[in-house]
């Protein structure tokens, strides 16, 4: 008798090595999308790729369950003498959008994509929605109200230009030159500076959390440093929400 086969759990490196991401949405076709899980490519050989969740609660085990019903219906089930190809090829399908598992293919980390590697990358190491993040939320938050009293009891300078330049050119090295560096990929053509700030105001404060939180994890930001990264935050949002004002 045959054992059924299915995908195995385990490490999956998302640097330097093509990956899917696996996305869910309660709705089909919808945008409402939140990523669940990474799987390996592993050099088209099945039995060697590796699942990674990248969501922990137990609320999610329907869902995981259901990522593990379409993984062993592509790779296993259909029987594709390359099924590793066909899940390329369904990631292009009108089948892939419209339903509640979703897969996008991640051929390798560049300059548009940075940010979800963090993001990523913060997950697998299990910072997301640990203590560190709400710490340095609640500093998030401080930074703010700090900014609003002093603002309203006296005059108040609030966009220091120098800081903010010296800022972001230090955001700017650590995550198109250190990130790099450290995880041993290249990234080619880095965001320009302008393209920077612009990807950062859409950033919501946990994804830069787990951006800082990545960056102290792997050493290249000092604990010294977090306050004013956020310092940095509130103020580049504020700039493009200041400026979207002005242009509707």
């Amino acid at each position: 008798m045959t054992m059924a086969r299915s995908i195995k759990h385990g490490k999956v490196n998302i640097s330097n090595q093509p990956h899917f991401l696996i996305f869910y949405s309660e709705d089909m076709g919808c945008k409402d999308w939140f990523p669940v899980a990474v799987l390996s490519m592993a050099n088209n050989t099945v039995d060697e790729m590796r699942l990674a969740l990248l969501v922990h609660d137990i609320k999610y085990l329907n869902v995981v369950d259901m990522v593990k019903r379409e993984l062993n219906f592509y790779l296993f089930k259909l029987n594709n003498p390359d099924p590793v190809d066909y899940l390329r090829y369904h990631c292009q399908t009108m089948s892939n959008i419209y339903s509640n598992i979703h897969f996008n293919l991640i051929e390798k980390i560049s300059k548009d994509n940075i940010f979800y590697y963090v993001e990523t990358e913060s997950k697998l190491l299990g910072l997301h929605n640990t203590v560190p993040v709400s710490t340095l939320q609640e500093k998030h938050v401080d930074i703010i109200v700090n900014n609003l009293f002093v603002e309203a009891l006296g005059p108040y300078n609030q966009f220091d230009g120098v800081a903010y330049n010296e800022n972001l050119i230090m955001l700017h090295d650590l995550c198109f030159n250190g990130i790099p560096t450290v995880n041993n990929f290249a990234i080619d053509d880095p965001l320009t500076l302008v393209e920077l700030s612009q990807k950062l105001a859409t950033l919501d404060i946990r994804c830069f959390c787990n951006v800082i939180n990545y960056l102290r994890k792997i050493k290249l930001l000092k604990l010294k440093d977090v306050k004013r990264m956020l310092s940095f935050y509130y103020l580049n949002r504020k700039q493009y929400q200041d400026l979207e004002r002005i242009n509707s």
